[in-house]
């Protein structure tokens, strides 16, 4: 398509484990019964509960059945023992954003539709954490700061063919020296300012 930079989706290749494996959570540890983690799973994959959104990134195999993974779950994934489960291979989005700096250092434009979805919510959902990562990493690299213009999409019987849409832009939002710096110490802090 004219202009776009391909973006792969983890999400999008999910592969659903046979029903005869199963998984169990307990803190941040994933039990498997009938697995072959060792085999099956590399670090940064994800797994996901079917049934539930959230996906978990495998921080360490330890055998064919249990590994680690980086967060500790709460209580609603304790409770889904023997579960059927998703694996989601990691995808390296490092060529994403190399070609996102190069179309911004070269003046150019562009949009991201982060949300994939519809709510009847009268604000914008919070930005998604790759909006930080282009405008620091942008900095970082080419030693260029673009602001980012969040836009709503207002839609008017959004259901129906040529409903009436409305286009809102809120104002830019910009990296201030202190939020670089803040970045340069420590990233993760810096991504959810």
């Amino acid at each position: 398509i004219m202009g776009c930079i391909p973006v792969a989706r983890p999400q999008d290749t999910a592969i659903k484990m046979p029903d005869s494996e199963t998984i169990r959570v307990n803190g941040n540890i994933i039990y498997g019964n009938n697995t072959s983690f060792t085999s099956q799973l590399k670090i940064k994959d994800k797994i996901r509960l079917r049934g539930n959104p959230e996906q978990l990134v495998v921080k360490k195999i330890v055998s064919d059945t249990e590994l680690v993974i980086e967060q500790v779950c709460g209580d609603e994934l304790k409770e889904m023992n023997d579960s059927k489960w998703d694996l989601l291979h990691y995808v390296n989005q490092s060529n994403v954003y190399d070609g996102v700096y190069e179309a911004l250092r070269m003046g150019q434009c562009f949009g991201i539709f982060p949300e994939g979805g519809s709510h009847d919510r009268p604000d914008l959902l919070p930005l998604k954490v790759g909006v930080a990562v282009i405008a620091f990493g942008l900095i970082e690299k080419h030693n260029i700061a673009v602001p980012i213009v969040p836009i709503g999409l207002n839609y008017y019987n959004g259901h129906r063919f040529r409903g009436r849409a409305v286009v809102e832009f809120g104002p830019p939002i910009r990296i201030s020296p202190e939020l670089y710096e803040l970045y340069k110490k420590d990233k993760r802090e810096a991504y959810k300012e």
